[in-house]
C-alpha cells in the first residue's frame, strides 16, 4: 500500500508512517457497535488468518480472516475487515483517517450498500 502523495512516497513494502482511524455508521447512522457515540472503532485486535482459505477482493488475494466472535479485526497494519453476515439492509458509512506523525492528515468515506441478493462479479 503505497502512499499516492508525491511528495512524500511510501517506499516500497513499507505502509506509512502515522495513524489509522477507522469508524462504521449503520444505515439509521447509528454506530456500528456499542462503545463509541461517533462509531469510532477503538483498539481492533488482529485477526487471525485460516492458512487454508483464500479470499479475492480487488485484485489481491488474502488469508481468510478468522473472526471467532469479533465483529471486526485488523488483518494488517492500515487494512481492517469486518464480519458483514449480520448487517443489516441498507447502506452502511465506513470511514478511514489517516495522521502522519508530523502532522498531515487524509480521510476517506466509503458508503457499502448490503443487500439480500448475491451481487455479480
Amino acid at each position: 500500500r503505497r502512499s499516492q502523495d508525491p511528495d512524500f512516497p511510501t517506499q516500497e513494502g513499507q505502509t506509512f508512517r502515522g495513524n489509522f482511524y477507522w469508524r462504521c455508521l449503520t444505515p439509521l447512522r447509528t454506530p456500528c457497535f456499542a462503545g463509541s457515540a461517533t462509531g469510532m472503532i477503538n483498539d481492533p485486535l488482529t485477526c487471525r488468518k485460516d492458512i487454508g482459505s483464500r479470499i479475492q477482493d480487488g485484485l489481491q488475494t488474502f488469508y481468510a480472516p478468522l473472526f471467532d466472535d469479533l465483529p471486526y479485526c485488523q488483518y494488517a497494519r492500515g487494512v481492517m475487515m469486518f464480519q458483514t453476515q449480520d448487517y443489516q439492509v441498507g447502506q452502511y458509512k465506513f470511514s478511514a483517517e489517516i495522521i502522519s506523525y508530523d502532522g498531515r492528515r487524509a480521510s476517506k468515506d466509503v458508503m457499502i450498500e448490503i443487500t439480500e441478493v448475491r451481487v455479480p462479479r
